[in-house]
């Protein structure tokens, strides 16, 4: 019969040592740790109790995607992060034969949003701006210099 692995278990500290023969920053060792830890506690919350790595599922890892995107709304570069660690944490995981399947091959990243660009006045625009800005009663300052010095 084979041993249950939690995260709690030696595992995390057995993928840590993998991750550090990689030559990898110690802030980005450091981060792999706050993420898993930080799944275990959400583990804990949801279901009142740990669960093995053994019997982590798709559902599991989605439904944690959608805590940290809808409850904690974390920002998707964070929400990607974490879920790069689950996917690391199981692909090693798989490749010891710690599990049968690794439930994070279809855990996708977030797509981020395109920003908007922002709104820009035209050349013409900002002279005229300038201009009646030049004009005013009111003068402030831009640098050393007042607005009406400069136009």
């Amino acid at each position: 019969m084979r041993a249950e692995h939690t995260l709690k278990s030696l595992w995390i500290k057995d993928f840590i040592k993998d991750i550090k023969s990689e030559n990898l920053s110690p802030a980005t060792i450091r981060g792999y740790y706050y993420d898993l830890n930080h799944f275990r506690n959400w583990q804990i919350e949801t279901h009142g109790k740990e669960l093995s790595i053994e019997k982590i599922s798709e559902v599991d890892l989605a439904a944690y995607r959608h805590s940290l995107v809808n409850l904690e709304a974390m920002k998707v570069s964070t929400v990607n992060r974490r879920i790069g660690t689950l996917r690391l944490f199981f692909k090693k995981a798989f490749a010891k034969g710690l599990i049968r399947t690794d439930p994070s091959v279809k855990l996708r990243f977030l797509r981020r949003r395109k920003r908007k660009k922002p709104d820009v006045l035209y050349k013409e625009e900002l002279n005229a701006l300038l201009r009646r800005a030049g004009k005013s009663a009111h003068s402030f300052e831009i640098g050393r210099a007042s607005c009406r010095e400069r136009v």
